[in-house]
């Protein structure tokens, strides 16, 4: 009884040694299972955090571009609040169109008894083409020094008229606090540096003008109301 009962207890003790030593061999096999997965699959993991973090960069950089863009549109909330205190009006050269620069020609041509000028969307053309030409070739002035067009050269292409009196008016505001003026850019501070000029208030005083139209265009949007803004007005009478 004692030989069999000796017996049992080595195999007992055989059976719990193979059962540490399978233990111990799962263990090591984990071990490197999980030392093989931490240098492959963390490696893949963490290109893909980088991945989406740069994707989120790029997001957030489109959307700060266009929100600048959106600015060419609207006024700026800073230039908003800054304009309340000035006089003369209440917004700033965002807000400035073809309508509004109309109204503000005929309010000054309406003031010396001179008809009212129509707005003419071939004109515009005109003019803002004419204002994109002087940007893109670095030059301000009538005629362009590289190919020698004048404006109205750019006009004609653009409206078609072949007889006729033509003449164009150019403006370069940078937002001066000159001569007593705001600081602030608008269709009337454009008008008043125009009508201080003899050969510009002359053009839009001249009732024989019955079409007009109007560009409007910068070097630097970001600059804002202290910008370099170029301006540009298309005058045409069917009649010399």
């Amino acid at each position: 009884m004692k030989k069999g009962g000796k017996a049992e207890k080595n195999d007992t003790m055989v059976t719990r040694k193979k059962c540490l030593i399978d233990v111990a061999i799962v263990g090591v096999i984990c071990f490197f299972l999980g030392f093989l997965f931490c240098h492959t699959a963390y490696p893949i993991l963490y290109h893909n955090k980088l991945e989406a973090d740069r994707k989120n960069a790029e997001a957030t950089l489109d959307y700060k571009i266009q929100e600048l863009r959106d600015l060419q549109g609207r006024t700026p909330v800073k230039n908003q609040s800054q304009n309340k205190s000035a006089s003369h009006s209440k917004h700033t050269v965002y807000d400035i169109t073809p309508e509004t620069m109309l109204a503000e020609v005929n309010k000054i041509r309406a003031e010396h008894g001179v008809a009212p000028l129509q707005l003419n969307p071939a004109l515009n053309k005109s003019a803002q083409e004419k204002c994109s030409d002087m940007v893109a070739n670095s030059y301000y002035g009538h005629d362009n020094p590289k190919t020698g067009e004048h404006g109205w050269e750019i006009a004609l292409r653009n409206t078609g008229f072949t007889t006729g009196f033509h003449s164009e008016n150019l403006s370069l505001d940078t937002g001066s606090k000159e001569e007593g003026r705001s600081g602030y850019i608008t269709d009337k501070t454009v008008f008043e540096g125009w009508m201080k000029s003899e050969p510009h208030a002359k053009a839009i005083l001249d009732s024989r003008y019955t079409l007009t139209g109007f560009g409007k265009c910068t070097t630097d949007e970001t600059l804002g109301d202290n910008g370099h803004w170029f301006f540009i007005e298309h005058f045409y009478s069917p009649t010399n």
